[in-house]
Formats: structure tokens, sequence, C-alpha cells
């Protein structure tokens, strides 16, 4: 049997200004190289806190309270800061606001080529011609120009393929989207599931998508965990948990998304 690349097990992360008050419990999934793992539910629910876990960014007064997390068969997630150092540079982050992910003083091609450089220890013009071809491979026309534009200079949709590039260019193993389509129009975020589909496909990288909408998650994800209230209620693959949900609160959630959009899957 294939080892997984990411093995979450019981993970859990309490609130200390709540009075220690659970956030997350006992969530488990894993993901192997080139797969893709949907995690959808409410605002809340304790998606994008469970993405934090993984590189070791929570916010302020959240802490881990348990569980394990195995990064290529090694166990991280109690090994101290060095580890949590090391265990994120396997992990590329898209975010929900491009526009709060860019330096708006700084242009595109420097953000990318400084992530480059420190990835990789390649002097300026190498990493600014890193940066470039990323530019061209997240599908933005005439890289070289918009390598020196400033992020206002672009639309959101090109911030989006930048932050994308900026993830690349650590050269993940694992890809983390924190609801990076929400800010965007319906043609624009097609167009980028599409992208991040097609370089999974290519490098081999998987795909952790966290977003709250389910026809967005079932354009891209081969599975789906349903989070409520912290908790994952419900998981398997997307069209079995789509249309064919057992939890009340992924029955709810599907049922929702069919009375705006019809059958879709």
């Amino acid at each position: 049997m294939t080892r997984p690349l990411l093995d979450i097990h019981r993970l859990r992360l309490c609130d200390q200004k709540a009075d220690n008050a659970l956030r997350v419990r006992d969530v488990s999934f894993s993901v192997a190289a080139g797969s893709s793992l949907g995690i959808v539910g409410e605002s809340g629910s304790g998606k994008s806190l469970t993405l934090r876990a993984l590189i070791g960014c929570l916010p302020r007064g959240v802490i881990l309270a348990g569980g394990d997390i195995w990064l290529n068969g090694e166990h991280v997630v109690q090994a101290g800061c060095e580890a949590i150092k090391k265990r994120s540079s396997h992990f590329g982050l898209v975010f929900q606001n491009p526009a709060g992910a860019l330096d708006p003083l700084m242009r595109v091609g420097k953000q990318i080529a400084g992530i480059h450089r420190a990835t990789t220890g390649d002097g300026w013009p190498k990493s600014m011609a890193a940066a470039v071809e990323l530019i061209r491979q997240v599908g933005i026309d005439d890289p070289e120009r918009r390598a020196r534009a400033y992020p206002h200079q672009l639309s959101g949709g090109q911030c989006q393929r930048i932050v994308l590039a900026i993830a690349l260019a650590k050269k993940p193993q694992i890809l983390l989207c924190d609801e990076p389509t929400t800010a965007l129009d319906t043609a624009t975020q097609t167009q980028i599931i599409e992208l991040i589909n097609t370089i999974r496909q290519q490098q081999n990288i998987a795909v952790i998508f966290v977003s709250h909408d389910l026809s967005v998650v079932s354009q891209l994800c081969e599975h789906i965990c349903v989070m409520c209230e912290g908790e994952i209620v419900e998981s398997g693959r997307t069209e079995t948990v789509i249309n064919h949900p057992r939890h009340p609160y992924a029955k709810a959630l599907t049922g929702a998304q069919l009375l705006l959009q019809g059958d879709w899957v």
C-alpha cells in the first residue's frame, strides 16, 4: 500500500481565549502525491484553522491540543520550532484575498523571485528569470512586462495567479488553497480552478482546497471532507458525498447548493 504524503490523525485545536474551547476536534485525513482533497463547511467550521495548523501558523491563543501529523512518513507535529519551519517548506499557500497577500509597494516579479531565491539559494538574476517563467506558467500573457508591474496594475484574477506563482516558487509538495476563488467572478473562478488542476497533474502536487462552495470543490477535488463545528462529519469520494450524503449537515449543505443551481454532478 502506498504511504500517504500527508497523514493527519485526530488533530485537536483549542482556543485559550475562550476557556480552552475545542475549535477543531479529532480531525483525520490523508492525501497522496498528486491527489486533491476538498474541505467544505460554513464559516467558523474549522476549515482554515486546520490548514494553518499544518504549517505551524495558528492565530494567537489557538494551540495544538493533540493529534499527530506525518509528512513523508516522518512524525512532525510536536517536534519543535525547527521542525515546524522544515514542515512548512513542503507547503505552498494560496490565500483568499490576493490584495492582502501581495506587497503593494513591490513589483510582483520581485516578490516571486524573493521566494524562489530563499528556497533555492540562487542569485537575483536567476531568480528573476525563474519568476518570469512562473508568471508564464500560471497563464499571464507578456510575463516579462507583467513581472515589472505592481499589484494595483493587475486585475483580481491576475493577482490571484501571481499568488499562485509565489506558492509554486517554494517548490511545494502540497498546495494549500484557502478559498482562493471567493473574491473572483464565476468565469475567473473556473479559470483558476482549471489552472490549479493542470498544475497538480503536471507537477504531481497534492492539493487541499478549502471552500464553503461545494460547486467549486466538485470541479477540482477527487475527495471531500465536510466540516461542521470543528469536526469532520462526512468524507468520501466527491460524487458519493454530493449525490448520496448521509449526515444531516451534509444533506443540508448539498440541498442548499442544489436549490441554487440544480443538479450538478
